[in-house]
């Protein structure tokens, strides 16, 4: 069985943070990027933060935005790791490599496991199976950084698709609270009991 650490993307309320934050292994993601609909301020987030204990904290930014923007909110905001785009200029940045969730698709594979700087982790966009292709170069990234898959699926064939790996990242996406105090919680909750029975 795979040993599997989460990450939960586009946080934007204190529901769904504290359910995160009480699992072990998980990060919890902000997304700073205005163009995303769930995009929060630097205030927003840390009115949640400061109601977590020791969370992993990822910032999220698009490909428009500048480096010095990037870690200005990363230091305004106490979170260390930021979440960017492959194409971004950061990329092959030897001294922010290890603050780095590179962001990219199955498409990128190959590119990414030929990177002079591995960064912290990787998030794949995945397609519904993983190929023995796909699978030796997603391996070949684990040696040097956390891998986190995003596959659009349900549970069950998520879960297949983690047996390949005997350490793999799962990224959940988070939906919108519904009310105050009213969130997705119980299918979070489901999904990952699933994924680890």
């Amino acid at each position: 069985m795979s040993r599997i650490y989460w990450k939960a993307s586009s946080i934007d309320n204190l529901t769904d943070a504290r359910f995160f934050n009480a699992l072990e292994n998980a990060w919890i993601e902000f997304v700073f990027d205005v163009l995303e609909p769930r995009s929060v301020s630097i205030e927003q987030a840390k009115n949640i933060i400061e109601w977590l204990f020791e969370p992993n904290l990822l910032a999220s930014f698009g490909m428009h935005q500048t480096p010095e923007e990037i870690l200005f909110v990363l230091q305004e905001s106490s979170i260390r790791y930021a979440a960017i785009p492959f194409e971004h200029e950061l990329v092959n940045d030897e001294e922010f490599a290890p603050l780095a969730f590179i962001k990219l698709s199955h498409h990128e594979l190959r590119a990414a496991t030929e990177l002079e700087h591995p960064p912290f982790a990787f998030v794949i966009k995945m397609q519904e199976e993983i190929s023995e292709s796909e699978q030796a170069q997603i391996e070949m990234l684990l040696k040097y950084s956390k891998v986190f898959l995003q596959i659009p699926s349900d549970a069950e064939s998520i879960k297949n698709q983690t047996l390949h790996f005997s350490e793999i990242g799962i990224e959940i996406p988070t939906q919108p609270e519904k009310s105050p105090g009213w969130s997705a919680v119980d299918f979070y909750d489901h999904l990952i009991d699933v994924l680890e029975s």
